[in-house]
């Protein structure tokens, strides 16, 4: 008798279990995406995103190994996928984004010069402005100092800026000692410096997040995150030596020649930049200007006529 009640005992005990676990959420013997034993108590992660991005660091662009190694600390980071149709930056693989864009299979990142030449995307509404980004992502582009972000013609910043041109003048400082002429130095005038040079200097790509793009709930962080990352602080110190960056805290590249420091130095400082007057012209302004060189200095042209040329194309 006693026997037959704890085996009564157990076997009550034992359909409660069973009960239990089917009421469990229906999860048992089903991988729920915890880990490969089907674990239940695990959140299942998010599936890994594949972005689309195309920038000029092609094939035999000097920068191309550093592009490589940020995409591939990206995706070991990130668990993302980056799908690489980047080119040589040509007047063709201009078109060709152009024309990506017009017919709808434009990219979900961008890497493309922040000029004139971006203005038919922009002002048709096919990439994000920054301000939309930051109201989602406050942080976006912190480190970039804004009054050296390049605006569009509708007054809005579009593009997270890479690495910029410069132009500098260099003395050599051994023959300005032996001639006794100061290096120029903190007092240096207005005065002075227009006296012995001018210097312009401007950063004409950055990074465009498409409209497709942050209009999908699937792609729209990882193409902030991916832009972020190529854009950091550390990241940008492996595509600059001289350039100018528009880093709040600047570049940081290591291995430079004492003429190359001395120009990153320089650019380090600087809290603005003017562009090249080409960059604030149409395509086809500058095509024609530029043809146009070689019949001015042929005589068949004044300079006065090749500027008005290109005027008419603007």
């Amino acid at each position: 008798m006693k026997k037959r009640s704890l085996f009564a005992l157990f076997l009550a005990c034992t359909l409660a279990l069973g009960l239990l676990a089917g009421c469990g959420g229906g999860n048992a013997g089903k991988n729920t995406g915890g880990d490969s034993a089907g674990g239940g108590d695990k959140t299942p992660g998010a599936p890994p995103v594949e972005l689309t991005v195309v920038t000029s660091y092609g094939g035999d662009d000097g920068n191309r190994k550093s592009y490589e190694n940020a995409v591939a600390s990206y995706e070991a980071a990130s668990g993302n996928k980056i799908m690489d149709a980047s080119a040589s930056s040509n007047e063709e693989w201009k078109a060709k984004v152009l024309t990506d864009f017009q017919t709808g299979t434009e990219p979900d990142v961008l890497f493309f010069f922040t000029n004139a030449d971006a203005e038919p995307f922009i002002q048709a509404g096919k990439v994000v402005d920054l301000a939309t980004i930051r109201a989602s992502y406050p942080d976006y582009a912190d480190n970039m100092r804004d009054s050296m972000l390049a605006a569009a013609q509708d007054g809005k910043n579009y593009a997270v800026p890479s690495s910029g041109f410069w132009e500098n003048m260099f003395v050599n400082t051994q023959v300005l000692a032996d001639c006794g002429v100061d290096v120029p130095g903190p007092d240096y005038t207005w005065d002075q410096f227009l006296t012995d040079c001018e210097a312009i200097g401007g950063i004409s790509m950055g990074y465009f997040i498409t409209k497709k793009a942050w209009d999908d709930p699937a792609k729209q962080a990882a193409a902030v995150e991916f832009v972020q990352h190529m854009t950091s602080d550390e990241v940008m110190s492996t595509f600059v030596t001289t350039e100018v960056t528009a880093l709040k805290n600047g570049a940081s590249p290591s291995g430079l020649n004492a003429l190359q420091q001395a120009a990153a130095d320089a650019n380090a400082n600087i809290t603005g930049v003017i562009g090249a007057v080409q960059d604030a012209v149409s395509s086809e302004c500058k095509a024609d200007l530029f043809a146009n060189v070689q019949n001015v200095v042929t005589g068949k042209m004044t300079a006065e006529e090749a500027v008005s040329s290109a005027i008419a194309l603007n």
